[in-house]
């Protein structure tokens, strides 16, 4: 189509139209944007700007705690270097200066340090030291110290007091001591008591007495033993009411000591010197088992000051162990069939009685003979009986040899045998007591060898004979008893003592259902009690010394029933009397017949 002179054409031309090329140098940069050229030119693209992601609930936190933290960490810095005005007893200190290890028995200097670091005064400030048992004043060593105290005043702020407590402080080797301090006080505008405390601890490296322990190491049963206990002061001040406290091991009787216990094992030593050693010697029998290892026990320390057998402080413990053996030539003892130490028998009873021997070696044992030796208050020489022994009454002794058991002239190894015989004590003597000493003796290895000799002891104790008797006889009423009416009758009881004394005496008996306790008692010093509840008629004699005897009378009433007639009711049971006799420690025993009445007619 030719082009006109259309002005449509000639927009259609202009826009088709080629687009001279154009270079773009540096020089045309410096000069600016060009010049439009009327031409269109299309439109930029859109900004597309990123949608928003919200932040979760989780995520909220944790930068709220941080910046919570982060806030509290520079509160506190600033706390810190720069300081608080509050008030506490954190702000008081208390500074202690002073050994940390002691010997028992020094003279301990202890400075106390208290430092007012709060923003007010301590106004009335009191200090209490409490001191371990046992401290002594430093200034004078027989006065005790439990306890310093002092007042302390107003101490300002920024501002410190001190005070020294000097004391002699006794403890155990390697007993830590605990001292408390305790400081109190009031602040302006407050009526309230602050208090601050602090513990001071030191070590006690070295004892102030020493106890030492000597003496057999090994036994065989029924041997005696003796031990030696050395007690010596390592303080350099002299020490008051030093005790030894022994504890002896089950199966030994302590027959002897020196010096004598004050009381059971306990034995009071007095005052030491420095460096001065008291000797304690105790010796006794000691029974068990073969093999059985017995400890012995001892500590020494300070008494108790209410004068109890007891420490009211230990210092030192020493233990001694004796093994039990196996005896070469053994030796078991029997009396009344008991082998126990002592035995107690009734006054006026025999006593059968056994030795046994037993040739433990692998050697033959010759000559072997068997003693048993009789001494004490309540033996009698004229009662002895040797079955299968010979008598020696030139010194009372029984004896088993080979004239009277053939048998002994030569024991094969584990060849045993056994003697018997019998004896009754004697009455009528105070305490009495019998004393049996045994040994068995012979030649190990046929006639050229060492002698083996093996002992044991026993004691027999005698005890009390006690008896109880009464009696009843008619007070009022009709007699014969007749049913539906009472008759009362009083009723006597008597105690009678024989040896030894005898503690704790009481006499009981059950009243039955149709007798009444009248309450009418009379003729005894003490009391004789009724207990409703139980029926029990009770007579509280006490002590009843030896060759004693006490009575006592009550009156009873008696309402028979109908089905009674033509019988003797009983009025009083059987009447019980019980007792500790104070030499054997022995219970003793005593019983009265039932009282009856006359026919019920």
């Amino acid at each position: 189509m030719a082009v006109g002179n259309d002005p449509l054409d000639t927009l259609r031309a202009r826009l088709y139209a080629p687009k001279p090329t154009q270079t773009v140098t540096p020089e045309v940069l410096s000069q600016g944007r060009p010049a439009s050229t009327g031409a269109w030119t299309p439109p930029p693209p859109p900004i597309i700007k990123p949608a928003r992601t919200k932040l979760p609930l989780s995520l909220w936190f944790l930068i709220g705690a941080g910046a919570f933290f982060a806030i509290a960490g520079i509160i506190a810095a600033l706390f810190i270097v720069f300081g608080g005005r509050s008030v506490s007893a954190s702000n008081v200190t208390i500074d202690v200066q002073g050994p940390t290890t002691i010997a028992s028995g020094d003279t301990v200097p202890i400075l106390i340090s208290i430092k007012n670091n709060n923003p007010v005064p301590m106004n009335a400030a009191t200090i209490t030291v409490n001191l371990p048992d046992g401290t002594r004043n430093a200034d004078n060593t027989d006065q005790a110290l439990d306890q310093y105290s002092d007042t302390l005043g107003d101490i300002a702020p920024g501002t410190e007091v001190q005070r020294t407590v000097r004391a002699v402080l006794f403890g155990a080797e390697n007993q830590a001591l605990t001292i408390p301090i305790h400081v109190e006080y009031h602040t302006t505008g407050s009526n309230a008591t602050t208090m601050k405390d602090q513990n001071y601890i030191l070590t006690v490296t070295t004892s102030p007495v020493s106890v030492g322990v000597t003496g057999v190491t090994q036994v065989t049963s029924g041997q005696p033993v003796t031990l030696r206990v050395s007690v010596r002061s390592n303080a350099t001040t002299a020490l008051s009411n030093i005790s030894l406290l022994a504890q002896y091991p089950f199966g030994f009787v302590a027959t002897n000591a020196t010096p004598a216990a004050t009381s059971g094992s306990y034995f009071a030593l007095g005052t030491f010197a420095p460096g001065e050693e008291k000797i304690v010697t105790v010796t006794g029998t000691l029974t068990g088992s073969e093999g059985d290892q017995q400890v012995f026990h001892f500590t020494a320390g300070t008494a108790k000051s209410d004068g109890s057998a007891a420490l009211g402080l230990s210092y030192m413990s020493s233990d001694a162990i004796v093994a039990i053996a196996k005896p070469l030539l053994g030796l078991t003892v029997a009396l009344n069939r008991a082998s126990d130490d002592p035995v107690t028998v009734p006054a006026g009873q025999p006593v059968q009685g056994t030795v046994s021997w037993l040739n433990s070696l692998t050697d033959p044992v010759a000559n072997a003979q068997v003693s048993v030796t009789f001494s004490g208050t309540a033996f009698d020489p004229n009662t002895v009986v040797a079955q299968n022994g010979f008598y020696r009454s030139s010194d009372n002794t029984i004896v088993f040899d080979k004239d009277s058991n053939p048998n002994l002239a030569l024991l094969q190894p584990n060849d045993s045998g056994t003697g018997a015989f019998s004896f009754t004590p004697r009455s009528g003597v105070r305490n009495p007591t019998v004393i049996l000493n045994f040994m068995v003796t012979g030649t190990r290895g046929g006639t050229t060898g060492g002698t083996l000799t093996s002992t044991a002891t026993r004691t027999v104790k005698i005890g009390t004979d006690v008896s109880l008797s009464s009696k009843i006889q008619h007070a009022t009423g009709p007699t014969p008893p007749t049913p539906n009416t009472p008759t009362t009758y009083t009723v006597t009881l008597n105690a009678v003592n024989s040896i030894n004394s005898v503690g704790g005496v009481i006499v009981t008996t059950i009243l039955p259902s149709y007798v009444t306790f009248t309450g009418q008692v009379s003729g005894s010093q003490t009391p004789i009690t009724y207990d409703d509840s139980s029926r029990t008629v009770s007579w509280a004699i006490g002590d009843l010394a030896s060759g004693a005897n006490a009575s006592a009378t009550f009156n009873v009433s008696l309402l028979p029933s109908v089905s009674q007639k033509g019988t003797s009711p009983i009025v009083i049971p059987t009447q019980t009397l019980t007792g500790t006799d104070r030499f054997t420690q022995a219970q003793v025993t005593a019983s009265a017949d039932a009282l009856v009445s006359d026919t019920v007619k």
